[in-house]
């Protein structure tokens, strides 16, 4: 018998079962047996240690009754997690491969490190992290002081031009120019 059919036949009071299926009722020192057909209970004092081993509690059935449909509504309520989890994780594998999303009626480029991303050519708000912003603005801080820095070279070849300077004259002058760059970073 399954231990949810022991509980449903269990007589009123009976505390215990034997393997042969027979009920009793355990008061401190004395031992009924049910007889579930009339109801009746026989007392039984001396039940030998054998009839011990083979009874089962109805209080600790109960328990197990109840446990075991505890661990079916958790093992649902993990299956049900599991799901989510998934759900939650196509969601985010979708969103990364999003590029625009809407935002107050108006699209929105979603920028992405490692992709192709031409800025210059968006006519859109742009959304990035913080991180890659300043990675975004010293990179191009970096280049625009490169940009100068070659401007300022060929300002100064066309002014060495403007003074009728020869090539020679000029290439005296970087190696002077060189030689008072490495003076000073040697002197800090």
């Amino acid at each position: 018998m399954e231990d949810e059919d022991i509980l449903a036949n269990a007589p009123e009071n009976a505390t215990h079962i034997d393997a042969a299926e027979n009920y009793y009722v355990n008061d401190v020192c004395d031992w009924e047996l049910i007889d579930a057909r009339k109801g009746n209970a026989l007392i039984y004092q001396d039940i030998s240690i054998s009839n011990f081993e083979s009874m089962r509690s109805l209080s600790d059935i109960r328990e197990l009754v109840e446990l075991r449909k505890e661990v079916e509504r958790l093992t649902l309520r993990l299956a049900e997690s599991f799901k989510r989890e998934s759900y939650l994780m196509a969601e985010i594998t979708e969103l990364r491969h999003q590029k625009f999303k809407r935002f107050n009626d108006e699209e929105y480029w979603i920028y992405q490190e490692g992709e192709d991303n031409y800025a210059e050519s968006l006519v859109c708000p742009v959304t990035m992290s913080a991180d890659q912003f300043r990675r975004f603005i010293g990179n191009t801080f970096s280049e625009a002081h490169n940009l100068e820095q070659q401007a300022k070279g060929i300002d100064w070849v066309i002014s060495c031009r403007e003074l009728n300077l020869s090539e020679g004259d000029i290439h005296t002058f970087i190696d002077k120019a060189n030689q008072l760059r490495n003076q000073s970073k040697e002197a800090s």
